[in-house]
């Protein structure tokens, strides 16, 4: 359990998942599937403005919420106490920033006091403003600094992010650079990429030492692109393939084949065989990271298993990311 409480807070409320939430005891509500990492939130409505995002300085969305999932708030306090007392239930803390004027600030003076109370490792979604404010997040205590870069390709970072391409690009190089294996970047498939693209993108991460954390663009209401429509579920499967096969050194996104609109159509001679265990198709990212829920309705379709994956949905994901021969194989376990 955990080490101490935490005496004494000044700072500004906390937002808190609602799953995670419900898992402290702090709210009441149906759990489908308990969230392994603890989610918070810093900060207020966001000075970016990327129109998928419910923080956007535009965004009409409510102000609680981060993609489709709301984030009540609560005092500091109350949340670090809570976590001390209930540190076994979750694997890690991950903290989620927005850029305001004291954001950064806050984010690392939160990242001290939550390693002080915890045996958890803490990570943290930010943006350092420089190079040396890199050494200064890790020198807090974090484990893992992640990068919402989100764009695979700087037309579609512009297009729906706006300036700033280069700065993620040199902080994410420079992270994993000073710190390998600690640095993590967020890819959002359905922005307007093509499948080469985005795989083209993880590759070059995973090449880094860098760790993907894969999401599906899921449409909020009162953000610029809250009409836009999701990915397709068979291209998103077949970039969850991708992904997991770049991750684990068992293919190159240019030993893939593609279509002239850039659709993955084969994996060629990259052998496949490991995707039959339905990892692939769970939530990836950060260890411990299942964030239920993030982008789709409980009811599905699932773009992120948050799960491990029953034998049937094993083999629904195998046939939707076209690797056919591997779904019948599963298929007949199910017989």
């Amino acid at each position: 359990m955990g080490r101490r409480s935490i005496s004494a807070m000044s700072d500004p409320d906390v937002g808190v998942s609602v799953g995670t939430a419900v898992m402290l005891g702090l709210l009441r509500a149906p759990m489908l599937v308990p969230p392994t990492t603890a989610y918070l939130m810093v900060g207020g409505r966001c000075a970016r403005d990327c129109g998928f995002c419910a923080q956007a300085r535009s965004s009409k969305a409510d102000e609680t919420m981060l993609s489709r999932v709301t984030w009540p708030p609560f005092p500091a306090r109350t949340v670090i106490d809570a976590l001390a007392a209930k540190d076994d239930i979750f694997q890690r803390v991950c903290i989620q920033s927005t850029s305001t004027p004291d954001s950064f600030e806050r984010t690392l003076r939160l990242v001290a006091k939550l390693k002080a109370a915890l045996p958890l490792p803490v990570d943290a979604s930010l943006l350092p403003p420089n190079a040396s404010a890199i050494d200064e997040a890790f020198a807090a205590g974090l484990d893992h600094l992640g990068f919402g870069l989100d764009a695979a390709s700087e037309a579609v970072f512009a297009a729906t992010k706006g300036s700033g391409w280069a700065h993620y690009r040199s902080a994410i190089w420079l992270a994993a650079e000073r710190y390998r294996g600690r640095a993590a970047a967020h890819l959002i498939a359905g922005l307007g990429e093509s499948e080469l693209e985005m795989a083209l993108a993880m590759q070059e991460h995973a090449d880094r030492g860098i760790t993907v954390g894969l999401f599906a663009f899921c449409p909020v209401a009162g953000t610029r692109l809250g009409q836009a429509a999701q990915p397709s579920l068979a291209g998103y499967r077949r970039l969850q393939a991708a992904r997991y096969l770049i991750a684990n050194s068992l293919g190159r996104a240019v030993g893939f084949a593609y279509d002239e609109d850039g659709r993955i159509t084969d994996f060629a001679e990259t052998d496949v065989s490991s995707l039959i265990s339905g990892e692939a198709f769970r939530t990836s990212g950060c260890p411990g990271c299942n964030r239920p829920f993030y982008n789709e309705r409980p009811s599905g379709p699932l773009y992120n298993y948050p799960r491990p994956l029953t034998s049937e949905e094993t083999a629904l994901a195998l046939r939707e990311a076209g690797v056919e021969a591997l779904a019948a194989l599963v298929q007949a376990t199910c017989a």
